[in-house]
């Protein structure tokens, strides 16, 4: 168990570090892809974006 220790170690310290960034790339995309959106549907009428949404 002594030689897998740090490999456990590393994991658990790795695994959600790498759970936090994907996270913060989702989160950054959504407001992204929202950005986008908006900017698209900015020039049509607001009900249109209220059906859409």
């Amino acid at each position: 168990m002594d030689p897998y220790s740090p490999i456990v170690l590393s994991f658990t310290i790795f695994i959600p570090f790498l759970f936090m960034l994907l996270v913060d790339f989702l989160l950054v995309f959504l407001f992204v892809c929202l950005c986008i959106f908006s900017i698209v549907l900015l020039p049509l009428n607001v009900p249109v974006t209220i059906v859409i949404l």
